[in-house]
């Protein structure tokens, strides 16, 4: 039987991303600029993943998947606030003690502001990103229930050199977009030489909870993805198959 899992983005929830004195991503010059607004929350996530957790189990779910932001676990490669370590440790083992599943994506749609605007067109920063798995393994595996790399790859390189939606914010730019394809292919296969990378089946929140049931009962880990918009971000983007929302049950 699979599992059902919450998909929870910690950028636009866990707060203080991209102001003057928090952590930098590469967002923060458009947000310095004015062209975007930086992520806020009335109640910032950040040290509430229990109470996450939670409304995770209260939906019916059996488990969670989180990005513990590498902006905030470091200000540099390689150089960790071990203080935000060991508070990411704390709280994945609380999960786990809960009797929910934590599975880490090592990187979503967001990436630390040292790898630059361009990002993932400079080599440096893939292997900036094949240590930092390594590290982050050595730091939190023992706790961690499985490991994805970059779920969201595709977003990345189609809203940031197709349609410009996000950093480096170009349009149109197919060669850079499959330069940028291939590079990501090579790191994830040197990413794999750290851990055995499990991807969720995502399945759309539309889809009938016959359907869900059948997925569920044949396939791996299955995520019910609930991303409202293209820039929701509904911090856990979750419904079950009961149509309960997550982010109702936090607000």
């Amino acid at each position: 039987m699979a599992e059902l899992i919450g998909i929870y983005h910690a950028y636009p929830h866990e707060g203080d991303f991209d102001t003057p004195l928090g952590p930098p991503t590469c967002w923060r010059s458009s947000v310095a600029l004015g062209h975007v607004s930086a992520p806020s929350s009335p109640r910032p996530l950040w040290g509430r993943y229990l109470e996450l957790g939670t409304a995770a189990l209260t939906a019916g779910l059996s488990g969670i998947r989180l990005t513990p932001e590498w902006a905030r676990l470091a200000d540099r490669p390689g150089r960790y606030d071990l203080d935000v370590v060991e508070h990411y440790r704390r709280e994945i083992r609380d999960l786990r003690h809960s009797g929910l599943s934590v599975h880490v994506a090592v990187i979503d749609d967001v990436w630390p502001s040292f790898l630059g605007g361009e990002g993932w067109l400079w080599p440096w920063a893939h292997d900036a990103l094949v240590d930092h798995v390594a590290a982050l393994v050595e730091m939190l595996g023992d706790d961690v229930t499985s490991w994805d790399i970059a779920p969201e790859v595709d977003e990345i390189i189609r809203d940031g050199f197709i349609t410009g939606q996000r950093p480096p914010f170009r349009k149109s730019a197919g060669r850079d977009a499959q330069e940028v394809r291939d590079m990501w292919r090579e790191t994830l296969s040197q990413c794999d030489t750290h851990i055995a990378r499990t991807e969720l089946t995502v399945i759309p929140v539309t889809t009938r909870t016959a359907d869900v049931a059948q997925t569920l009962a044949t396939r791996g880990p299955v995520a019910i993805d609930a991303l409202l918009s293209d820039n929701s971000r509904d911090g856990l983007c979750v419904l079950n198959s009961d149509g309960v929302s997550v982010r109702q049950l936090l607000a």
